[in-house]
This record gives C-alpha cells, structure tokens and sequence, in this order.
C-alpha cells in the first residue's frame, strides 16, 4: 500500500470523526437547550437552591433568593430574582435587591463560571463607606483601592463584578459615608449606575439625587483600562483611567467634608457649580482639573495645612467672596507638586474685584536637594491684591511689611523665584530668591 493511498485513507478518518464529533455536539446542545427549556425553566422555582450554590461559587459569597421566574429569549434563558440578598465575609447580610434581571451568557461555558451578558437590579438599598484613604466598604464588603487590602471573598466577588458585560442597577438608593473625614452620612436617592466591561476597560456612569438642600443631581463617570495580563481583574492598584464628577448649585460646606481628600482651606459657606476630572494610574492621581462658579463664598485657609514657608502667626480671617469663577489644575512633581488658577475672577464682599488672571504655583523639595518654590502672574492690582494677603498664610514679617508699605499700583506681570539650600527647613524669609515685573503707577 502505498504512502499517498495512506495519506488519503488517515484523512477520510479524520474528516469522518470530525463530522461525527460535529454532528454529536450539535446534538447534545441541541437536547440540552430542549431539556433547558421545557423541562427546566418550568420548574426553575425547584432548581432555586442550585441557582444559589452556582451564584454562591462565582460570587464567593453566600448568595440568597426568594423567588426565581424564568422566560426564553433568542438562544439564551432570562432570569428574574426577587429577594436577593449577599452575605458580607462575616456572614452577616451585606447587599440586598428587592429584584434582579439576568440574562446569562455563553462565556460562562469557557470560564468555568456564572457569567451574564446583562444584570439588571432594581430597589437595590446600599451604604458604600470610606473607612480610610485606601478602602472602600460596599455593604460590609471591604475592597482594598491600592492593592494587597481585600479579603479574598471580596478579591473575588470583585473579579467577577467586573468581569461581566453590563451591570445597571435602577432606581436605587444609596448612602455614602466618609467616615475618613468623619462626615455626615449623605443619603442619595433615585440612583442609576451603568457599569460596562470588556477584557481590558471598565465605564461606569452614576447619577444620583441628593438631599435638596446638599445641591443639584449629582453626576459621576469612569473610563479605565487595565493591562491584558493581571491575575485580578479587580486589581484597582495597577488600572489607569479619568474619574468625572458634576455637581450643580451644592453647598460647597456640606461638599468638603464628602470629598475624599483634605483641602488646605475650609468652606464655611457658599453655592455654586463644581465640574472636576481627576487622573489616576496605579490607583494614585496623576493630575486634577477642577472648573469652578461659586457665589456667597466664605473661605478660610486652615492654619495646620500651610507647608513650608507659609507659616500664619495667627488665625486668619477668611475670604468673603461675592462671586468665583476659575479653572483649578493640580499635578504632583518629584518631591513637590504644582498647581494653577486659569482665568481667575472674582468679586469680594466688600465690592473689590479682581480681573481675570492666570496664576501659577510650584513647590519642590527634592531628598536631599535644595527646596525650590515659584510664582507666576499676569496683571494685578496691588491694593487689592495688599487686602487679600492679609489673609494668606504668609510669614507675620510679612504681614507687617505689608500693612506699613499699604502698596498701590498695577503690575503688568509677577515672577517670584526662591530657595532655600538642601537640608535646612523652609521657613521665614528665603535666603536666594528673585523678582521680575511689570508695574505702572507704582
């Protein structure tokens, strides 16, 4: 027998099991989709304690339901939950949706695990805490945002949130306490969050209504990418992305102490409309940009927030803003950080106002290295500018100089420059620093 008549004879093998495997598997689908349909879904109510142990699996929590209703769509069954309730790590009842729309998908057959194509959860009630700058606490769920904090049935309940398509969770309500910045639980209803994902990004959009005397709908978004090779998906510490919030007419005192980080000044009163996009790599901001109109503003710099040479002798008077506007930026440096007001305006109390002005602000204080600080202007008034730093954390020689020189006068533009050498602390006035202007009617 020849070596092509073998040839030709291994090939009609091959080509006939691959037929017949074909062949059998499209049968066995085809029996199981049947069975699933006419003999299962019927009878889904019976099936519900095994519903609960595969949920339980995927989720790694212990997973409850009081009822399930089924219906066919296409290929795919549909699920309807009612009664779901999630059990925190220590057995106590951490999320709770009064109904929830599942419709699986066929990923589930390659991972192994329960996975959907679309979860749709409606009367969800649940507090999300900011126990520290590093953790969030879902419904007595512990994520850790910095990698290396989650238990492992949160690690993996989170990897499983985020490895399904779309989650949409409707007319919700939500607590959010910020317990690092010990604030007031603020209470937000008709709550709407999409979460989309894919193998390598994650959006969420939320919108949310709070009290009304906090401010206007509160809308928040995310865009996020993770790198192709992560042993969890949830590992928030190595994901990059943009955060996005819009928050109309708030209260600016009762938004401080929500915000999770600390200011340098504390807002005592005002209104007004904060717009803010933030920049995050490995789970640290990389940049901010904050657009801000603010009105009734009363403003105070908080002493134990000034650094380096901005020691106040005493406590300052605050600002009494009639009217705000201004675009903040924000970005950290190697040792230091930098930070600008573009086109800032505004109107005081008293009736002084400032024409638009760009300024720019930067501090380093390298390991070792001399302490390097900079500040850079375009036009101002000096008498209003004279009345504004009796309220800036300045050195008290400071203020003393400038209460006996009462400036006047306009400057076309400002550039201060100063230092002080490696190893000696940044306080008072410094030894090396220069000055560069353009003034008129000095």
């Amino acid at each position: 027998m020849s070596l092509l008549h073998l040839s030709l004879r291994a090939a009609t093998r091959i080509w006939e099991a691959a037929v017949v495997l074909v062949v059998t598997v499209y049968f066995v689908l085809g029996l199981g989709l049947l069975t699933l349909r006419y003999a299962v879904l019927p009878n889904a109510q019976q099936f519900r304690p095994w519903v609960e142990q595969a949920s339980s699996s995927a989720l790694g929590l212990p997973v409850h339901i009081g009822a399930i209703q089924t219906q066919w769509r296409g290929l795919m069954p549909r699920f309807a939950l009612r009664d779901v309730r999630i059990d925190g790590p220590g057995g106590a009842p951490a999320l709770q949706f009064a109904e929830v729309d599942a419709a699986p998908s066929w990923k589930s057959l390659t991972r192994l695990t329960l996975s959907f194509d679309q979860l749709v959860i409606r009367g969800a009630d649940l507090t999300v805490t900011r126990p520290d700058a590093t953790h969030l606490d879902v419904g007595g769920i512990r994520f850790a945002l910095t990698g290396g904090g989650s238990n492992d049935a949160a690690q993996q309940f989170a990897d499983w949130l985020f490895s399904q398509d779309e989650v949409l969770i409707l007319d919700s309500r939500l607590t959010w306490v910020n317990a690092a910045q010990q604030a007031a639980p603020l209470p937000l209803t008709q709550v709407n969050l999409l979460l989309r994902n894919t193998l390598l990004t994650h959006r969420a959009a939320l919108t949310a209504t709070p009290p009304a005397r906090f401010g206007g709908p509160i809308d928040l978004r995310a865009s996020f990418r993770q790198p192709l090779f992560l042993r969890h998906t949830a590992d928030f510490s190595r994901w990059k992305g943009t955060l996005y919030g819009d928050v109309p007419n708030v209260d600016l005192a009762a938004l401080q102490p929500q915000l999770p980080l600390t200011l340098p000044v504390s807002t005592q009163s005002g209104l007004g409309s904060v717009r803010a996009w933030a920049q995050i790599d490995h789970g640290a901001p990389t940049a901010l940009t904050a657009d801000l109109a603010l009105r009734g503003v009363a403003i105070a710099v908080t002493p134990s927030a000034a650094q380096g040479p901005l020691r106040p002798a005493a406590t300052l008077p605050p600002f009494a803003l009639a009217s705000l506007s201004t675009r903040v930026t924000w970005a950290p440096l190697p040792g230091g950080e930098e930070a600008s007001l573009q086109h800032l305006q505004f109107r005081t109390a008293q009736g002084q106002a400032l024409a638009p002005v760009t300024v720019h602000w930067r501090w380093q204080q390298p390991q070792g290295g001399a302490t390097r600080a900079s500040l850079d202007t375009g036009a101002l008034d000096l008498g209003t500018l004279a009345a504004l730093a009796q309220r800036l954390p300045l050195p008290a020689l400071w203020h003393d100089r400038l209460s006996a020189l009462q400036p006047q006068g306009q400057l076309r533009s400002l550039s201060l420059q100063a230092s002080w050498p490696g190893g000696s602390p940044a306080t008072g006035l410094p030894p090396s620093y220069s000055v560069q202007t353009q003034f008129d009617d000095l």
